[in-house]
Formats: C-alpha cells, sequence, structure tokens
C-alpha cells in the first residue's frame, strides 16, 4: 500500500455501498470474510443505529450460522445499535421467540455492553426470562454469559432474578451466571 494512502478504503464510501460489501462477504464461503465484515462495522460503531440494526438483523437471519460469528454481530454491532439508539431495545423480546437459535442468542447477547454498564437492567431481565426455559446450550450460554456480566454492577437484581428460578433454569445458566458472584450470592443461586 502506498505510505501516502490515508483513509480506509471504505471509510469514504456511502454507506449503502459500504452495506452492500459487507454483505457480499457474508455470502463467501469463506469462514474469514464475515470476520473482516464486522471488523468494518464495528470501526463505525458510532455510527450505527436503527438502519444498521435492520441490516445486521438480516445478517443474523440469513447468514449467521456459529456462535462465533453470532457474538461477533451481537455484542459489538448490534449493541453499537442499541447504544446509540436505545429504543431499538424493544425489538429483541420477539426474537427470543425465533425459530433461529442464533437470533435467540443475538437477543441476549446484544445486550451485553449494556449489561456491563448497568444499564436497561430490566429489559435484560425481561429478555433472559423469555429465554430460560430454552432447550439450546448455545442460548443458555448466552443467557449466563450477560448475567454474569449485569452482576458486578446490578448485584441485587441479578440475584433476586435468579434466586426464585433456581429450580428449573438450566444449570448451566446457573454455573455461568455465578461465575463473578460472591460466595455468599454464588451459594444462594446454586443451591438445590
Amino acid at each position: 500500500m502506498d505510505s501516502g494512502a490515508s483513509a480506509h478504503p471504505t471509510s469514504s464510501r456511502p454507506p449503502a455501498n459500504r452495506d452492500e460489501f459487507a454483505t457480499e462477504l457474508w455470502k463467501s464461503a469463506k469462514i474469514e470474510e464475515p470476520g473482516v465484515a464486522i471488523c468494518l462495522y464495528r470501526r463505525f460503531r458510532k455510527q450505527c443505529a436503527g438502519r444498521e440494526f435492520r441490516l445486521f438483523e438480516r445478517w443474523v437471519d440469513r447468514h449467521v450460522t456459529n456462535w462465533a460469528n453470532c457474538d461477533g454481530v451481537s455484542p459489538w454491532l448490534l449493541a453499537a445499535c442499541l447504544e446509540n439508539e436505545p429504543a431499538l431495545i424493544r425489538r429483541l423480546p420477539a426474537w427470543t421467540r425465533s425459530g433461529n437459535r442464533w437470533k435467540r442468542r443475538a437477543a441476549i447477547v446484544s445486550l451485553l455492553q449494556e449489561a456491563k454498564q448497568g444499564r436497561h437492567t430490566a429489559a435484560i431481565l425481561d429478555i433472559a426470562a423469555k429465554l430460560l426455559g430454552a432447550p439450546d446450550d448455545m442460548v443458555q450460554k448466552g443467557v449466563g454469559w450477560v448475567l454474569k456480566e449485569a452482576y458486578p454492577k446490578r448485584p441485587r437484581e441479578v440475584v433476586a432474578f435468579l434466586k426464585p428460578r433456581a429450580a428449573t433454569t438450566p444449570r448451566l445458566v446457573l454455573r455461568i451466571a455465578a461465575e463473578k458472584m460472591t460466595a455468599g450470592d454464588r451459594a444462594t443461586v446454586l443451591a438445590k
């Protein structure tokens, strides 16, 4: 590359061209190319809002077929949209009823950054409640992960959410959710 080259080659393109380019990467049979699309949009995370949310939702619906891609799109790209336009969180509960396991996982994992910041805890717990009975281990791991990350900022709320549900919550969810808990809270949540 010419040492005089300044900006990233996609930074000056209109968003529609960027969207088309990235979507073509998702269509590739090569495993690395979706990662390039994800990295590209992470550069524009401060610009992500409703239009990008719809694009990323289409990617989840049509192209995401493994946890790595789901976890590239959800806690980074979809999360950026939610941070920039919090009203989009209202769209996630419907995802919990999807027949697509990756969309169900995305419904909760998209809230990972919000959980880490202690924001939108009620929405996080609502979506977690809708997914607690999911038989899919990838969805269960996503629920546990987000609850684990919510705990440091919202310990009372997470324990109060899990304690009455502990007997019916999959053990996998409880184990992951309890990883950052104090010994006392962990014993409360994991007690049989």
